[in-house]
Formats: structure tokens, sequence, C-alpha cells
């Protein structure tokens, strides 16, 4: 959903970010200019909303503010969307957030490199922006971001109650109550169907939160409660009889999609970028919050042969050749394509606090941490590694 176009001002040089020029070519650089009121300077949020994250699109050209290679400048490029481009999408750490909507300052954060800002080198015309380590004390980072981030605001989709003015849950509530409780009077069935397929369920990541709790040392019997919750939660639907228990989940696939991480480097198996062909290859990368790290398993279960299915593109992880090399590779059945199919070996678990729960729950809680081999079920005496892609 798109927002009014506005200015994106740097707080300590008071100059905006500034296409450099009017050309509409991909990769012409974006700088810090005086703030003058020309389409090369106003952004609109597109693509995303408050929640994050969001793609900011030049009103002159159309493109989108895009961190290059490792951030070392920033550019404009083809709008293509936050899950394909993250390195093109950005995420508003609101610094200070006052009564009325003035004087608010944050920084924008890099979507694909999650742990760096938006950064001016230098406060004169003409002076080339880069993203840098996000650190508070920083004040090169700030931005005044008065007007855009009422814009982000603005942003939300319509039918998202709540988090803004003039959107509250009240008259939802009302409304619900009042329809209740005519059934009732009258005597006429009723059935509430509450569906949410991707807004808040599927965008927020449960691990992430869990990490922030941790951080912040908030007691683990909270953290482990809530862990617990997540791995074990169960429902049912009822309509005139409830159905059987069944497990909560997330996604629609065989399991929740997640990262596999190294133990010794602490990287993550990534697809060499975002392409969705047979045969890109798998290499290893910091864990970013990005679908092209993220797999899922399909087609078996852990007890037995399984796939792992790359969330980004829809194909599995596949040993290629004697093990040469890890692509990706159309998902066709551990029976059909063995090599590209797999079983893991379990070497250890940490322990952690378990939190204060009846016996009967704490010895159902899952352990964290979980090490392990993947072995490939093709190749059954080789297991995954991280050695240019190999395994050995």
């Amino acid at each position: 959903m798109e927002s009014e176009a506005a200015y994106i001002q740097m707080e300590v040089s008071s100059k905006c970010l500034s296409l450099n020029g009017f050309d509409s070519d991909n990769g012409v650089h974006i700088l810090l200019w005086d703030c003058v009121g020309q389409d090369n300077q106003k952004w609109s949020v597109v693509n995303g909303n408050a929640a994050g994250p969001f793609q900011l699109q030049l009103k002159s050209t159309g493109k989108c503010l895009t961190a290059e290679g490792d951030g070392t400048y920033v550019d404009q490029w083809d709008c293509v969307g936050t899950q394909a481009a993250p390195h093109q999408s950005w995420t508003l750490d609101i610094v200070n957030e006052p009564p009325q909507a003035q004087n608010f300052k944050g920084r924008l954060r890099n979507y694909a490199f999650n742990t760096k800002c938006l950064n001016a080198v230098g406060g004169d015309n003409g002076a080339e922006l880069n993203i840098v380590d996000c650190a508070d004390d920083n004040q090169a980072l700030m931005l005044r971001v008065d007007k855009f981030y009422v814009n982000l605001i603005a942003a939300k989709p319509v039918e998202q109650a709540a988090f803004r003015s003039g959107f509250s849950t009240n008259d939802h509530l009302q409304v619900m109550r009042t329809l209740i409780e005519k059934c009732r009077e009258y005597n006429i069935d009723i059935v509430l169907l509450f569906i949410d397929f991707e807004k808040a369920f599927d965008s927020v990541e449960t691990w992430s939160i869990l990490d922030a709790l941790d951080e912040c040392r908030v007691d683990s019997r909270y953290s482990n409660t809530i862990r617990y919750v997540y791995k074990n939660a169960t429902s049912c639907i009822k309509l005139h009889k409830s159905t059987e228990k069944f497990r909560i989940g997330r996604g629609n696939m065989g399991s929740e999609a997640a990262y596999i991480q190294f133990d010794a480097s602490q990287k993550c198996v990534s697809l060499n970028g975002f392409a969705g062909d047979n045969g890109v290859h798998m290499l290893i990368w910091d864990c970013v919050d990005q679908n092209n790290q993220k797999f899922t398993i399909v087609n078996g279960q852990l007890e037995d042969a399984f796939q792992l299915q790359l969330k980004e593109t829809g194909k599995c992880l596949t040993a290629e050749g004697d093990g040469t090399y890890i692509d990706q590779w159309d998902c066709v059945g551990t029976q059909v394509a063995p090599h590209q199919s797999w079983t893991l070996d379990v070497i250890a678990d940490a322990v952690i606090p378990t939190p204060n729960l009846e016996p009967a729950q704490a010895d159902d809680l899952p352990p964290p941490n979980l090490k392990a081999l993947l072995r490939n079920y093709g190749h059954n005496t080789k297991c995954l590694h991280a050695a240019a892609g190999a395994f050995s």
C-alpha cells in the first residue's frame, strides 16, 4: 500500500536523501542535498507498513532505495518486493516518540543487513550514503521522520484495526457482542470463524521474540513456558461438537520454516541469492531474517527420510554428483530422488532450566538447541559439511 510522498531528512546536517539528478536508470546513487521540494527527494512507503519491513519508492523515478553490496553505497533500483529483495527493504527504529506528530527521530535499518542502518558519509551537499552498524550513540544515523513516520503509520491496510488513531477495535467488539446477543435472543445458531492467514501470526518470528526475552534477562521460567506453549499448543474446532485436538503450527507445509545453522561457525545454510532456477548453489552466510535461509521439512518426518524445502523458492536441498556441491532442485520425493533426501543423526541437545510445570508437561518440553548431523539418504555414509558447499 502506498503512502503520500515525503522527505527523509538527516538530523545532523538537515539535508535530505536525494537522487543524484533525475535519471531513472538502475544504479544511480542516492546523496545528501539541501531540501528543495523536488520529486527526486520525495519518498513513499510501498510494499509494507509500520510493522515492517517496507520499501521506499522515489516519486521522480518509481525506483526503490537500495543498499548495494555490503552497504558500500546506496542507490535506486527497480522495486521487486520485500521478500525478493531484502537489501532494498527497511524497518524504522523510532528513537523518540513525542505526543504530537513532530520532532520524531529514528534510524532506517536495512532488512537484509539487519545490524546496519542508513548513514551519511559527511554532511555537505553530494555526500554519499552507505549503511553502518546501528550504534545508539551514533548521531550521524539519526533521521527527522516527522511526516515520513505519519505516512508510514498511514500505510497500514485499512482492514488493520488498532495501533493508530481512528482505528480502534471497540467497534469490532461491539458488532460481535450484538450479533451473539441477537442470535441468543431469537434462538438462532451462530458460527464464528476467525481467520488470519498471514498478518500478525505469520509475520512475527517466534524465535526472535524468545531470543529478545533471553537477551533482556527475563526470568527463564516465563520464556520457557512460552516456548512450551508454542511447541506443544493444541486446539480444536467447536461447532455443535468439538473435533479432536490438533497441533497449532504456522504455514501450510509439513513443518514451520527454520534455519539450518552450523554449530562451529554459527552461520546458516543459504541460497546464493534469490533465484528460483534449478542448480543454484547453497552456501553458508550470516543468519538473517530472509526466506532464502529458511527450510521446511516435506515428504517425510524427522524419524525417517525427509526433504528440506526452501521457503523462498519451493526447491529442495540437493546433493549433486558424489557430493561435490549442494544446490536447490525441484522436490520430487524421497524415493525418486534419494540424493535430495536426508536423515537426522542427533548427537547432542543442550540442557536448560525448565519452567515450573507439572511433571507430565515438563517431560514433554522439547529440548532446544538440538545438535545433529544431516546424513544424505542417497549417499548414506556422507553428511552435510561446510567446505566449498560439499558434504563428506
